[in-house]
């Protein structure tokens, strides 16, 4: 032991007292800006959150290029395809004051009904 202590002396008085920074708002705030619910938008093709059918086939919503557009994929028939017509949806949704483009759909989701038709749309 009483070789050990010098050493421990010598260790301690060595170490340099380290003082950090405060952190302020705006370090929490671009901190903030790196998390994924905030870069999702930017990386394309990168994020798919699958919406199940009860058969094999799934949807899910692509980021592209200029905007989004909506998959379906048949895991069976091994296919991916668009799930409807992005500029009829479009067109029919849009109005005087409003229009929206194929890939600027302004929902998030939708809901499919009876015989592969669509129904709901989620903001």
């Amino acid at each position: 032991m009483s070789k050990s202590l010098p050493i421990f002396t010598i260790f301690i008085f060595s170490i340099e007292v380290y003082a950090q920074e405060p952190v302020t708002v705006e370090d929490y705030q671009r901190a903030e800006s790196f998390l994924s619910a905030n870069t999702r938008s930017l990386m394309l093709n990168g994020n798919v959150t699958p919406n199940w059918f009860e058969d094999s086939r799934m949807w899910y919503r692509n980021t592209v290029k200029n905007g989004a557009e909506f998959i379906i994929v048949d895991a069976d028939k091994k296919t991916r395809k668009v799930a409807f017509d992005h500029q009829r949806i479009a067109d029919a949704i849009s109005n005087k004051d409003t229009t929206y483009d194929a890939l600027g759909l302004p929902f998030r989701s939708f809901k499919y009904i009876k015989n592969g038709t669509w129904g709901d749309m989620y903001g």
